[in-house]
Formats: C-alpha cells, structure tokens, sequence
C-alpha cells in the first residue's frame, strides 16, 4: 500500500519519562547511537549479514556496510527510471530486493562483490508489492496488494533463484480496502512450518498458514482499523506461539489507542495493549533476542520505543523522528534506518 511520508518532528514532545518500576532488574535505560550512513535516500528495508548491513531504497538505490570497518559499498540498480526498493531478503549467499510499483523487480546479486540480476518482473496497473521473506526451510514469499481480488504472493521453491505468482484461487482472497503497508518490510514473518502475513486498510487481519503456504486461514484483530492508512504495518514472531503486530493510523501520528496486539498461542487469538506512554504510529517491531518474548523495541512517529513487561511499561529511548526500519545485530546492537539515514544503537542496561 502506498505510503506517502509525513513530518512527524512536532510530535518529538511525547513524552520520554523514564519508567518508574518493573518486575525486570535490568530494563534498557538508554542507547548509544552511532550514524553509519547519511544521505539522499528513504530506506525501508534491511537486513544484516554477520557484521555486515545491507539496504535497499528510494532512487534505485542499494548498498552495504561493515559494521567492523565501516566500508560502504553503494550500488544503483539497473532500471529504467529511479525505483523505490522497499523489500529485502538475505539468503544462501545473495541478496533479493523487490521494487515498489509498476513495474515490479526483483534483482538478486552476490553478498559480496558487484553485480545484479533481474529474476523477476510484473507489470500491471495496480501492482504494489510491500514485503519479502524467506523461511528457514528456504522458501521465497513477496507479498503484495490485490491486483484482482486475492493478495499477490511470489513464491521461490528453489532458494530464490526462480519465482512465480501464486494463482489467485491458491492466495488470500482479501476483502474490500484490504491491502498491507510497504513501511518496514515486516508484514510476512515465519517460525517452522507456520508463516504469518499481516493487512491493513479498511480491513486489517492477520493471514495464517500453518503449512507452508498451501492453506490459508484469516484472523480478526482488535487494532485500529476502518480507513485506508490504518491497521498493522509491522509484525514480529518471536517463536512459534509469540508473536506481536503494531502499527495504528499514519494519518493521526499522535493516536496511542488501538495501535498494538500480541498473541500467546500462534496468532490464534490476539488481545490489544493498552497502556500508559505506549507510542502512537508504529511503522516497525522487533521483539528483542533477550528479552524472553517480553520486550519489545519500535521505531515510528515518536522516534525509537521500548517496552518490556509484554508491554505493560514503555519508555522513549530516542526521539530521532524517519525512522522507518531495524533489524538486530546481537541482543544489544540494533541496527535503525529511515529517511536519508542508517544508525547503529547500542542498547544499554543498569
């Protein structure tokens, strides 16, 4: 779904309070923050390599990073006109990364060296793909908004080396004003053999398969939902039952109600989280690799947030507003990426 860029700075006076208590004798207190990348690009998508970082953006523009000796490899793919790349993936030596837009391009190209390569294209009016994924068992999905009435999914079966779209009769039919948010790259995610895609719009549900695709089942969700630029733009699993998909309404930056969901038993059912201080649009969740599926960090309209007692508590480390995406390095590095920017946060504890 087409998201178009809001200036949120005059929201920077939500409030950064230190939390007063919780049940964890070390919460994360602060971060450090160290810029690796500064320029004319939006990212939306990336993804991390051992200590390396990888992006894909606006302008046909993608690149990598040592985080070691912070070496930047930029690269400008080989499109007609300027594309925005909003999905990336990491698998078995390359990198994939699929275009917004009509047309749409998949380009896949080594981990390390120069070079790309167009595998797939799709053209057609309403094509708009929003995020890419692959499974542990090596599975390729895409998914997209409906150019007809079922989601688009692309699909690769042979580590990503082929792909296809899935016939409309075998994806999610999604109902009218259903689509999803090409925001972070995080509305597909997976553990073993499940795999969960979330939507948004005047309809926002979470899609489940539990086998790998060949089946599909819809769940209604308590968040925000009813407009266009409303519902889940991220989700996040952090085992086969835990799970946890925020978002909210990008038209009302500030609106902190009905933003957040989280599930215990495999996204069979969701219950929202209310709860003081909590941010207001979230574009992206992760759930932190420590914190036993019970903390949480999100980047959105409020700058950089962190919740812990499954979301009971937050707190505003970072008012840095455009930040869009972030991905983990290790329990205590995060990597942050947004508008003309990449950060590397080092999370700290008392």
């Amino acid at each position: 779904m087409r998201v178009f860029f809001g200036f949120f700075c005059c929201f920077l006076f939500w409030n950064c309070a230190s939390v007063t208590s919780s049940k964890y004798a070390q919460p994360i207190t602060g971060v450090t923050v160290d810029t690796l990348l500064f320029e004319t690009v939006s990212i939306r998508a990336i993804a991390i390599s051992g200590q390396t970082v990888f992006y894909a953006g606006s302008q046909s523009k993608m690149g990598r990073i040592d985080l070691v000796t912070r070496k930047h490899w930029p690269q400008i793919l080989p499109t007609a006109t300027p594309t925005e790349f909003r999905s990336l993936a990491l698998h078995q030596g390359k990198w994939f990364a699929l275009s917004i837009g009509n047309p749409a391009l998949l380009y896949s190209g080594p981990l390390e060296g120069e070079g790309s390569r167009l595998l797939y294209q799709e053209s057609h009016e309403k094509v708009f793909y929003d995020a890419l994924h692959f499974t542990a068992t090596g599975t390729g999905w895409a998914m997209g908004d409906p150019t007809q009435q079922a989601m688009a999914l692309l699909k690769s079966e042979d580590g990503g080396a082929h792909w296809y779209r899935v016939p409309e009769d075998k994806a999610p039919v999604l109902a009218p004003g259903e689509a999803a948010f090409a925001s972070s790259n995080t509305t597909i995610c997976s553990a073993g053999k499940s795999l969960w895609i979330f939507t948004g719009g005047i309809q926002s549900r979470v899609w489940r398969s539990n086998d790998e695709g060949k089946t599909w089942t819809s769940i209604a969700v308590p968040i925000a939902q009813g407009s266009a630029m409303e519902g889940i733009f991220s989700g996040d699993f952090y085992n086969a039952n835990i799970g946890v998909a925020a978002g909210g309404n990008y038209d009302k930056p500030a609106q902190t109600v009905g933003n957040i969901i989280y599930t215990h038993d495999g996204g069979s059912t969701w219950n929202p989280i209310d709860a003081p201080q909590e941010p207001g649009y979230i574009s992206g969740i992760q759930f932190i690799p420590s914190g036993k599926g019970k903390e949480w960090l999100t980047v959105g309209a409020g700058g950089l947030y962190y919740a812990f007692d499954q979301g009971k508590q937050w707190k505003c480390l970072w008012p840095e507003s455009h930040l869009y995406t972030m991905q983990f390095v290790d329990a205590q590095t995060v990597i942050v990426a947004g508008k003309n920017k990449i950060f590397r946060l080092r999370l700290y504890r008392n």
